[in-house]
């Protein structure tokens, strides 16, 4: 088994491993509707795992190599059992609930991104003090 080549787009090593080893195949010619997947299995796991980080891509816009300079984690423990061939029955539900999982926390991130960006809630409160200090200001009150 030689190294393993792995596009850093997730900037975890599981999640970009994953990725590597589940490719779509592009040229696929049959229905509209289906998709052909390749899927790479360890067979036999070495005693020694070599991954190669591809941080160059080539950028169509700008007719060049552009280097990617993200962030990159490799995990304490690498649970290569994911990977290995007589897994593979056992490990698809639990890939297909983690491809959910990633999906709803993706999601619910963006959420909040949005919820930090949005300045409407905090110009209410504004307006809503500024209307307090009017009507008792008015009234002759001190709030």
């Amino acid at each position: 088994m030689g190294p393993i080549m792995l596009d850093i787009d997730n900037g975890h090593l599981m999640d970009d491993w994953e990725n590597a080893s589940r490719t779509e195949v592009s040229d696929y010619k049959a229905g509209a509707q289906e998709i052909c997947i390749n899927e790479t299995w360890v067979k036999d796991p070495p005693n020694i795992l070599i991954f190669s980080l591809n941080r160059v891509k080539y950028d169509k816009n700008a007719l060049k190599l552009v280097k990617d300079f993200k962030k990159f984690e490799f995990e304490k423990v690498i649970h290569a059992d994911q990977l290995l061939e007589g897994n593979i029955g056992r490990i698809d539900g639990v890939r297909e609930r983690t491809r959910r999982l990633k999906a709803e926390i993706k999601r619910l991130r963006a959420e909040l991104e949005a919820c930090k960006e949005d300045t409407t809630l905090e110009g209410l409160s504004n307006t809503v003090s500024f209307l307090k200090a009017q009507i008792a200001a008015k009234n002759g009150t001190v709030q």
